[in-house]
């Protein structure tokens, strides 16, 4: 029954290891499909760590400077379209002479003043520039609630995830090389039997792999949150 269990926990684990291994790959294509680099990159295995999280400037995110432009945009030509409806005065100055004999010659103006005498199709634009300042007003509106709404539900998620990271970094760790220590203590001595050394064996491993899943999705969470888009 022992070498049974035994045998069922390594083929397990290989299994494990080799879709680890294959999902490594597949993340190191995708880099380099990104990267589109002449040299292959590959990413040095090392200690994950635990990445910091920006402070969200709703000011200055790129998707409301965007829609800050569109809305000016909007309402410069909304005014453009009213300011046709209004005279439009025309002055120059010149100076002057004429073919006579002993022609003089002399400075001189125009004034000019031009009325436009269709109203219907300025009215109509500009009750489309309102519409469309409008409409732009509002797509902004939405999209800072969506932003904000958004951030707060993934920084909800964040806080989930860093329980566990830091119940692992305070508690979680010693926890963990505790009981492979006490586990093969015991099992050295006679005081369990194979099966239970490997169930706290597993117990002990279990306990760093929740950490790094969480981990994992604190992280991956973070860079949602620094590079939030909507």
């Amino acid at each position: 029954m022992e070498k049974l269990t035994a045998e069922t926990k390594q083929k397990e684990i290989a299994i494990a290891l080799t879709q680890a291994h294959e999902d490594v790959s597949r993340a190191h294509t995708i880099l380099n499909q990104w990267v589109q680099s002449d040299t292959l990159i590959t990413v040095s295995e090392d200690k994950l760590p635990r990445l910091a999280l920006e402070e969200l400037n709703i000011t200055n995110h790129p998707g409301m400077l965007y829609y800050n432009s569109e809305e000016s945009l909007a309402k410069s030509s909304l005014s453009l379209e009213r300011q046709k409806l209004l005279p439009d005065i025309h002055f120059s100055v010149f100076q002057g002479t004429n073919n006579g004999v002993n022609a003089k010659n002399y400075n001189g103006f125009q004034v000019g003043v031009a009325v436009p005498l269709w109203f219907g199709a300025n009215k109509s634009k500009i009750n489309a520039a309102k519409t469309e300042t409008m409409i732009v007003a509002n797509e902004f509106e939405n999209y800072k609630i969506q932003l904000q709404s958004n951030y707060d539900a993934l920084l909800s998620d964040l806080k989930k995830y860093q329980e566990t990271v830091d119940y692992y970094e305070t508690t979680g760790k010693k926890l963990s090389k505790e009981l492979t220590t006490t586990a093969s203590k015991a099992f050295q001595n006679g005081e369990i039997d194979f099966l239970q050394y490997v169930q706290l064996l597993e117990s002990s491993k279990n306990i760093e792999i929740n950490y790094l899943q969480n981990l994992n999705k604190y992280n991956n969470t973070v860079l949602e949150l620094n590079y939030l888009t909507n």
